[in-house]
């Protein structure tokens, strides 16, 4: 016989510019009950304390669901680094392990729309100027195969992302020599540039090949 269970639609697609104006509208509520908190208490309206608390606790859990609705695993960014690692270590004839740890992690879709070009310039680097050739690494006595890890964590109330791969770390007086070469430095920069600001360079100039020189 036919079920006489209809089908529940258990969840549904929402434009992100709905969710956008959802969040809008509720920045604007949320300064409307402020507004209305500082009137019932500088005329000490009692009948109205009431109603504003509730309010206040009914806004409060509504800003919470609609900050959870714009929620979204950090693996939904990271799913394409897997093909462009492949893609970075063929060019440099370089093989590269690639591992996601802790991508279940939700962040909001703004900062993970943020972080996707910084991380996949991260990412770059580790390849370009810290894992070595194989070559080189079985020299060092080390697995041919170099491995570049993504790792989020919880820690405290906050998100750490950090990208960690087992090179040799940057070689920062050819990547000087290159940054001369290619004109972004010159010579007096070179011998006052420290590391942070070699590394600020490196993730700007993401061009910047350490064997190119």
């Amino acid at each position: 016989g036919q079920s006489s269970h209809v089908k529940k639609i258990q969840s549904m697609r929402i434009p992100v510019e709905r969710l956008d104006k959802i969040m809008n509208l509720m920045g604007e509520l949320a300064i409307g009950k402020i507004r209305l908190g500082q009137i019932v208490q500088t005329y000490k309206i009692e009948a109205l304390e009431e109603v504003v608390f509730l309010l206040d606790r009914l806004i409060s859990t509504l800003q919470d669901e609609v900050m959870q609705t714009r929620l979204l695993p950090v693996a939904y960014i990271l799913d394409a680094f897997p093909r462009v690692v492949r893609d970075i270590a063929r060019k440099q004839t370089k093989e590269v392990d690639f591992a996601i740890v802790g991508g279940e992690i939700e962040l909001d879709r703004v900062v993970l729309d943020e972080i996707s070009d910084p991380l996949l310039h991260l990412v770059r680097n580790a390849i370009d100027h810290g894992i070595e050739s194989p070559a080189d690494r079985a020299r060092a006595k080390k697995n041919p195969r170099g491995k570049v890890t993504i790792q989020v964590s919880r820690q405290k109330g906050q998100i750490f992302i950090e990208v960690l791969d087992d090179g040799q770390g940057v070689d920062f007086q050819s990547v000087r020599k290159v940054a001369l070469s290619k004109g972004l430095l010159d010579e007096e920069a070179a011998k006052e540039i420290d590391e942070k600001r070699i590394l600020d360079l490196i993730t700007r100039e993401n061009n910047l090949d350490q064997n190119a020189a």
